[in-house]
């Protein structure tokens, strides 16, 4: 929630100010819309690598081993039933890359809904998908591929990270065809303050 957080207002405000005369100056609403996704994209990205980052730091100063193997420990330090958890050690690799993606997916569906409506509503908009996903193991629902104690290597019968993939790789699509349809056909004027 804090990358979605930090990439909430820019885009809202590069339009009121600076962002309004360069889309006049470039001549083109798609090239305006495609750079915020590709800001948005980038700064979840780096939000994501930083904290990946740290989780590394942590783990090697506190002696843990460094792989992408899955075994039980983080499960049961989860309080998770032995049952449920996956009795072979799994390759994560798949899961770690797939959090990015839906991670990227969430923003950019947040800066389409932000475009639309308003920053606050894309906001609400995560925040409801966050709230669904505790609720509800949907292999359609993006944030439940952010969820280790779903993910197929660490869980039996947990979401395969491959369709995460291609659902988050979906929603982006989605997002930046929708996003900028509407905004090619918007009124800019009324965003000034």
């Amino acid at each position: 929630m804090v990358a979605l957080f930090l990439v909430l207002w820019y885009p809202y405000r590069d339009l009121m100010g600076a962002g309004q005369r360069l889309l006049v100056q470039g001549g083109s609403r798609w090239a305006w819309w495609v750079s915020k996704v590709a800001w948005v994209t980038l700064s979840v990205a780096v939000f994501w690598l930083l904290t990946a980052a740290a989780a590394l730091a942590v783990c090697i100063a506190t002696g843990g081993d460094v792989s992408f193997e899955i075994g039980q420990a983080p499960g049961i330090a989860a309080n998770l039933e032995p049952s449920v958890l996956s009795p072979v050690p799994g390759d994560g690799a798949a899961f770690v890359a797939g959090t990015l993606l839906a991670l990227v997916a969430l923003a950019l569906l947040q800066l389409t809904v932000s475009l639309a409506v308003s920053p606050l509503c894309g906001y609400g908009v995560s925040v409801s998908l966050f709230v669904c996903a505790v609720f509800i193991d949907a292999p359609w629902l993006v944030p439940v591929y952010l969820m280790g104690a779903r993910c197929e290597p660490a869980v039996v019968d947990g979401l395969d990270p491959a369709a995460g993939m291609a659902v988050s790789l979906a929603v982006c699509v989605a997002s930046v065809l929708v996003g900028g349809r509407i905004f090619s056909t918007m009124n800019i004027l009324p965003k000034e303050r």
